[in-house]
């Protein structure tokens, strides 16, 4: 029976006596809903605060039992497992009381390696005749593996190293310059802030960095956070990325946080504190933030600030080990015409104006306890023909590299008149790189998807077939068909 159905029955029925004890432990949330508003309860018993206990408190308490342990698992547990063992539960099960956790983990980590070692023996005898008599030791990685299964998400994501590498950095800085063009002042505000987590100068309980990037579309912003999840975190899966459009009603925080008590969908929590839970490493991309309701920018002043946030369920998401990226198009002009008349390019006076627009922009229309908060406002350039022309080769560097890994023998040559014809056809600062991308994709994949389809194997078999494919009757691509 509940305690506070078993208070209630014992006082109406005048059964609390001098020599009845009642003893409960309850959490904080608890006695504040049964128990804080009943005088009674006051009167009758004596209401004692217990505070988190320490780590020597910890380790004082796992040292008086781990006799009982090591006697009955037959395995040595080292001070510094101990103290490893009360560091992790602490930093990754932050939501629930010591000592118990520990404990548990103890338990659990003992009895696996206990297992573990008894199938071990087994198999040794049964294959050399011989017994091992020594004791194995419980490990780090025995610690891990029981955390790991305590809180049901995947070792590779719970214990992902924090600490960015030396070799991921220099990947990154690499393949930010080769994939994203035109825009290296981006990563030269980027890739500071991230050396400073590796080398341990980032500011405690505050994200490992945080930007709003603003600038025309097809710039490269979503590039990047795709690109940062994939050479920092390992995957592109390690992007979390919320459309902001889809939250510009004041309800819609809920979706995010999780619904309030009494509503549907509350045990389930929200969806973004679900995912940084389940993900504590990774990229979060909150996509045309101008778009969402102001109450959400409420909620990211606590992110930015105190890199973490707790859910309506009262779980605690910690977001230290997360890159949070911001995009708006907010201030970008919706024609160029005025900056291209009687020319094809923008100028420095150009794009220094268009980023004074944007900037000016984004400071009225966020307040400043947002912006004050993020590392850094960072203004995509527009794209210009040099960098559309880069673009270009890598999409035909990549349909060469499929082509080859699908083993179809075929041989792309485009002279250079051709090429800057459909730079020049598809070029508009508005749009960005993806009118580029849709028609390399209609010239390139739809042929060569038809020229496959409409000739069996057999005929790539037995002869050379070359097939002038012309653009617009002004220029042809050319395809070397050779026999496989």
């Amino acid at each position: 029976m509940p305690i506070h159905l078993l208070l209630g029955l014992l006082l109406t029925n005048n059964l609390c006596t001098q020599f009845l004890h009642i003893n409960k432990k309850f959490i904080t949330k608890k006695y504040n809903l049964y128990f804080k508003s009943y005088n009674l309860y006051k009167i009758i018993f004596n209401n004692i605060k217990l505070k988190d206990l320490s780590i020597l408190q910890l380790f004082l308490i796992l040292k008086n039992n781990i006799q009982n342990y090591i006697n009955y698992y037959k395995i040595n547990i080292s001070n510094n497992i101990l103290y490893e063992l009360i560091h992790l539960s602490k930093k990754y099960i932050i939501n629930l009381n010591s000592p118990i956790i520990p404990l548990i983990l103890l338990e659990n980590s003992c009895s696996k390696k206990y297992l573990f070692n008894s199938n071990t023996k087994i198999l040794n005898y049964k294959f050399t005749n011989t017994i091992i008599k020594q004791k194995s030791s419980l490990t780090i990685n025995d610690i891990k593996n029981s955390i790991s299964e305590y809180l049901n998400i995947s070792k590779i994501n719970l214990f992902k190293n924090n600490k960015i590498n030396k070799y991921n950095l220099i990947k990154l800085e690499q393949y930010l310059y080769n994939n994203i063009h035109g825009q290296n002042h981006i990563f030269n505000n980027i890739i500071p802030a991230i050396k400073q987590n590796l080398i341990g100068l980032k500011t405690k309980n505050k994200p490992i960095g945080s930007w709003i990037l603003c600038g025309p579309s097809g710039t490269g912003k979503t590039e990047l956070a795709k690109i940062l999840a994939k050479q920092l975190f390992g995957s592109e899966n390690e992007l979390i990325r919320f459309d902001m459009s889809e939250y510009m009603e004041k309800h819609s925080i809920s979706r995010l946080i999780g619904s309030p008590p009494g509503y549907i969908g509350y045990s389930e929590g929200g969806q973004l504190t679900e995912q940084v839970y389940n993900k504590p490493n990774c990229v979060i991309l909150f996509d045309e933030i101008e778009k969402a309701h102001p109450d959400i920018y409420n909620i990211m002043l606590q992110i930015l600030d105190e890199g973490r946030l707790t859910d309506t369920t009262g779980k605690l998401i910690d977001f230290t080990n997360t890159i949070i990226l911001l995009t708006s198009n907010l201030g970008c002009p919706t024609n160029y015409d005025k900056y291209l008349h009687n020319k094809n390019y923008l100028n420095e006076f150009d794009l220094k104006d268009i980023k004074n627009n944007i900037k000016n922009k984004i400071t009225n229309y966020f307040k400043p306890e947002l912006l004050n908060r993020l590392t850094n406002i960072l203004i995509f350039n527009p794209l210009n023909i040099k960098s559309l022309n880069l673009i270009f080769n890598k999409f035909i560097t990549e349909l060469k590299t499929k082509l080859y890994l699908n083993k179809l023998n075929i041989i792309i040559s485009i002279n250079n008149n051709l090429k800057y014809f459909i730079i020049k056809l598809t070029y508009n600062p508005l749009y960005g790189a993806r009118p580029l991308k849709r028609l390399l994709e209609v010239i390139f994949d739809k042929s060569i998807s038809d020229l496959l389809l409409n000739y069996n194997k057999k005929y790539f078999n037995t002869n050379k077939y070359i097939l002038y494919y012309f653009l617009n009757q002004y220029y042809n691509l050319k395809f070397n068909i050779y026999s496989l």
